[in-house]
């Protein structure tokens, strides 16, 4: 049996919750160069005993090195393809949802025009057998006026 569009709806919802939030290329980078920061500092032996202004050149040539490299190119492209898969299957989970929205929509005004169609007949028959004096079941009132 073919699944509804609420089912589809929710295995999109638990893949997006999976997935969680979405990072920007800044923060990458901010990432990135705290990193590479953190790397050149464990590793020099003089770290502690620098200046600040030679710690700040040191550590912006070696965030410019990393940051250059294929490996974080190819790092930030494939986020960037993941937040924008992330961002069409949101976009997809809200269509389904306007589209399912619109249909329960629809499905109420038909069934709610139906029912005043049907509810309509039954009672212009029940108004003509009155006007004639035609016994129909259910009726209350006496048609002689007894």
């Amino acid at each position: 049996m073919a699944e509804d569009s609420k089912a589809w709806l929710e295995r999109i919802w638990q893949k997006i919750k999976r997935v969680g939030g979405t990072l920007s290329e800044d923060a990458l980078e901010h990432k990135v160069r705290g990193m590479v920061v953190n790397g050149v500092a464990a590793t020099h032996n003089g770290w502690k005993a620098l200046d600040q202004e030679t710690k700040n050149k040191l550590a912006n040539d070696a965030c410019e090195v990393a940051l250059n490299t294929d490996d974080y190119n190819s790092l930030k492209d494939l986020i960037a393809s993941y937040n924008k898969r992330d961002r069409a299957a949101i976009d997809e989970r809200r269509l389904l949802r306007k589209i399912e929205n619109g249909q329960g929509l629809r499905a109420l005004i038909w069934r709610t025009l139906t029912t005043l169609v049907a509810v309509s007949i039954v009672f212009g028959a029940y108004a003509l057998a009155a006007k004639y004096e035609i016994p129909l079941p259910l009726s209350r009132f006496p048609l002689n006026g007894t």
